[in-house]
């Protein structure tokens, strides 16, 4: 049996839906063998005549061809099934928009370790004129298992007579798209419309993260069940609801703004808590949560169609959440990939993780180059996955203690990511925090306030646009015309919103600095969105690179939020900056400072010497020139 699923980037699909689609116009049974289906199937689908001009094979690190994906322009033909005619392009995506989905499908390329045998994958690209996105891939079943065609490709199961010659298709409809060149980053780039990232999660939909559920009463009607014509697929059979029983065929879904009748057998989601579960994400969160959360809600408490069918932690790219500024796959997310039966070395892309709230950890996990077994870490020698991450803090109010070496030069990777509130971090002297690959990060602060940082060791970021130490929300990859966020900053459609209570305060509100930090890009990065209440300069620290402060907001009296950065301040035992002064403390600097609107620098004791060119506000403990280009105080 197959069905088709479509599945989109926001809460509705509109007129790929226009003719009422149903999840499950298109029905065929097959018989899955790992290997080899021996019978030849006629295709369901009638003939159509479709030529994508425009085809480009995707690599892997191996040089094995994991994806094959065809672009469909106007006059190609249709590319992805609809009711009640298939779908063709209505306009052509340029050279650039292409090359960013190529740049997805790399990203997915390198993430999944594919089975050989039905390489590569054949996915389908066109548009329509929605201001969305939808990606889809049919689903297959023998009457015991039911997998998409796309993850039949990847784990080596033929599936049989393919859909409009590919194993799996999405859809790009006229969003506010980016148009600056595609760097790998951790964070969106743009404040437009991320295209990379909408890509990697339109492709993920096809990858089988989608329930299998219908309305009972036809479209619309917010009165899912969940279906009986096939088993469940991998993603709905490790569904949870509130109460944490799992999903039934036929079962009626209880929501809040549902209209299913009460059902005392039904799928509790009532409170919206329920969630996915499974051996690998267990691993991952520890204890943290009972799975990783689903949603039958938007964010506006209305009913989402979708039906569960995204990934809901916090501000995730696979989320359907208004405001998303993950740009890749979290580590619990590539560990519900692995309960979903695919291949991933999950720790090539994570070193360690933490969800969980209220912890103090001494992390001794290590973050270096995988050995040929993927089973293991060559120590000290670089990771290279893009995009990979030494250690990524996702919970709240955690003490974290780094002493382990985080060794990255894959682009876009980042040493250490802190969101969630109130978490401090210790770098411990000699642990090595480098992130060299282009646009690497060495810490990053990404979301949240009331953050610390004690930086005792050694952080670097010496590749194209290196920044060892971030402070930055970064935009969202909806664009921030749909929500923006950052350090008393909430706006949602382009207008002033209410603050939510992870934005009522500093992004962090002390860095205390005795250890080493070196960038290429800059040593200090403090973005538009983000509020870094004091930098302290204590004896021992080394800065190699430029400093630069952008934010500029005024506080409820009109009074400019400033960050107050200071040098000589006394340290304590934990490398916490006192209000005592170091008759000992020396520093020379030679570099860039830039933070007219926001940077408040001052001594308290010792020695400083800048030989820099740079604007700020107030300097050296007195009014000075917003142009300095030599200070040596004694």
């Amino acid at each position: 049996m197959l069905v088709m699923l479509i599945l989109c980037l926001n809460e509705v699909c509109p007129s790929i839906l226009e003719g009422n689609f149903s999840f499950h116009l298109y029905t065929r049974m097959v018989d899955l063998k790992k290997l080899f289906i021996t019978a030849a199937l006629t295709s369901f689908f009638p003939s159509y005549n479709s030529y994508a001009a425009d085809s480009y094979l995707v690599y892997n690190t191996n040089n094995i061809a994991v994806f094959q994906v065809r672009f469909f322009d106007v006059g190609d033909g249709p590319f992805i099934p609809n009711s009640p005619q298939p779908t063709e392009s209505t306009w052509d995506l340029n050279q650039q928009q292409k090359e960013k989905i190529l740049d997805a499908m790399r990203y997915w390329a390198e993430v999944i370790t594919p089975r050989p045998d039905q390489l590569p994958a054949i996915i389908n690209v066109g548009t329509f004129d929605d201001v969305n996105a939808a990606g889809s891939s049919e689903s297959v079943t023998d009457g015991v298992i039911t997998i998409t065609q796309l993850q039949g490709a990847l784990n080596g199961i033929d599936t049989g007579e393919l859909t409009f010659g590919s194993h799996g298709q999405f859809i790009m409809g006229k969003m506010d798209f980016d148009h600056i060149p595609y760097v790998p980053a951790q964070l969106p780039r743009s404040g437009k419309t991320d295209l990379v990232s909408v890509a990697v999660h339109e492709l993920a939909h096809g990858l089988g993260i989608s329930n299998m559920a219908t309305d009972l009463a036809g479209e619309g009607t917010f009165t899912p069940a969940f279906d009986t014509d096939m088993p469940f697929g991998s993603w709905t059979a490790h569904l949870r609801d509130d109460n944490g029983n799992p999903a039934r065929p036929g079962q009626v879904i209880l929501c809040e703004g549902c209209n299913n009748s009460w059902d005392p057998q039904g799928f509790d989601v009532r409170l919206d808590k329920g969630y996915f579960t499974g051996k690998h994400v267990d691993e991952v969160l520890a204890g943290a949560m009972p799975g990783v959360p689903v949603r039958m809600l938007a964010d506006d408490g209305s009913v989402d169609d979708n039906y569960m069918s995204h990934i809901e932690l916090k501000n995730s790219m696979m989320s359907h959440q208004d405001y998303r500024n993950y740009t890749t796959f979290m580590e619990a997310e590539l560990a519900l990939l692995q309960d979903m039966d695919y291949q991933i070395d999950r720790r090539n892309f994570f070193g360690s993780s933490l969800y969980g709230d209220g912890q103090t950890l001494v992390n001794r996990h290590g973050y270096f180059l995988r050995n040929k077994q993927g089973d293991g870490y060559i120590e000290g020698q670089y990771n290279t996955a893009t995009l990979g991450v030494g250690l990524h803090v996702y919970g709240s109010n955690n003490h974290i203690f780094q002493q382990a070496d985080l060794l990255t030069q894959g682009a876009g990777g980042a040493g250490i990511r802190i969101d969630g509130q109130n978490n401090t971090l210790n770098v411990e002297p000699g642990t090595r925090v480098y992130a060299d690959g282009a646009n690497g990060r060495g810490v990053m602060f990404a979301y949240g306030k009331n953050h610390n940082l004690i930086q005792r060791g050694d952080v670097q970021a010496l590749g194209a646009k290196g920044v060892a130490l971030s402070f930055d929300f970064g935009n969202n990859l909806l664009g921030n015309d749909v929500d923006y966020r950052g350090s008393w900053i909430h706006y949602v459609g382009g207008q002033v919103a209410t603050l939510l209570p992870e934005l009522q305060g500093a992004l962090v509100n002390n860095a205390d600095i005795s250890g080493r930090v070196a960038a290429k890009g800059a040593a200090i990065y403090i973005s538009p969105n983000a509020l870094v209440n004091n930098i302290n300069l204590l004896n021992g620290a080394q800065l190699e690179g430029n400093i630069y402060s952008d934010y500029n907001q005024l506080d409820e009296h009109g009074q400019q939020r400033l960050t107050q950065f200071t040098f000589g301040r006394l340290a304590n035992l934990q490398g916490q900056a006192t209000d005592q002064a170091d008759p000992k403390f020396r520093f020379n600097y030679r570099g860039n400072i830039e933070g007219i609107d926001n940077l408040a620098l001052s001594t308290r004791g010792g020695s400083l010497r800048l030989m820099v060119t740079t604007r700020f506000t107030a300097c050296l403990s007195h009014q000075a020139p917003r142009w300095l280009a030599t200070a040596i105080i004694p």
